[in-house]
């Protein structure tokens, strides 16, 4: 037992290593180039904070607290909430479904 609990503190360490020279090779790539376009603030950590802040500002279905309520309330995300409240207003129809004819109500004739 004691041996497989080596090998995996040994593949713990050498996956992190391997992440490591990967994420070290990439960021010195990306100084390397001379795109402008991909050393923009929105890249940078404080950057990529700030831009997902103001997605989450536009979102309509994460701003509005009564959709945040009721969505806590039934345990879900605010966006799968809203999506459920608005499919529930329209009427879908399934392709297989056969059309129920519309009947008129019958007058009783004494």
């Amino acid at each position: 037992v004691a041996h497989l609990l080596s090998l995996s503190d040994d593949w713990e360490m050498q996956a992190r290593k391997k992440l490591d020279n990967s994420r070290r090779k990439a960021r010195f790539e990306l100084e390397l180039v001379d795109l402008d376009e991909l050393k923009e603030k929105r890249y940078s950590h404080q950057g990529h904070k700030v831009f997902m802040q103001q997605l989450q500002k536009m979102n309509k279905s994460a701003s509005d607290p009564n959709i945040r309520r009721a969505a806590r309330k039934e345990k879900t995300a605010p966006e799968t909430f809203h999506l459920k409240k608005l499919s529930r207003k329209i009427k879908i129809y399934d392709i297989y479904e056969k059309p129920v004819p519309a009947t008129s109500p019958k007058s009783k004739v004494d």
